[in-house]
């Protein structure tokens, strides 16, 4: 319950997850909950969930295994979201292994 040590299932639990690559070719290895997985460019993604988020309020995480990710404000929408592979001198770069996740609240 709220306030106390035990966990909430209902709002602890990852609602989408993806793990892929987005050098060429873009691929998903796996997921849950993902309609669409989108290169738009050199470093940057597009996620459509299967199921859409109550609201845009939900946490999104993503990650990879050379580059940091960068959410570009604007592009968090109940219905996916956007983001950007830069590296360590912000350059837009793809990257061999992407992940990303979200939890909040379903629609």
């Amino acid at each position: 319950g709220e306030g106390t040590a035990t966990t909430n299932l209902q709002q602890g639990l990852v609602k989408f997850w993806a793990s892929g690559q987005t050098n060429n070719p873009t691929t998903i290895e796996d997921s849950f909950n993902m309609s669409s997985f989108t290169d738009e460019g050199t470093g940057n993604t597009a996620i459509v969930f299967t199921n859409n988020m109550a609201t845009v309020d939900y946490y999104q995480g993503s990650q990879s295994n050379q580059y940091h990710h960068l959410v570009t404000a604007g592009n968090q929408a109940t219905t996916g979201f956007t983001y950007s592979t830069r590296n360590g001198s912000n350059t837009l770069v793809d990257c061999g292994y992407t992940g990303a996740m979200a939890t909040g609240d379903l629609a």
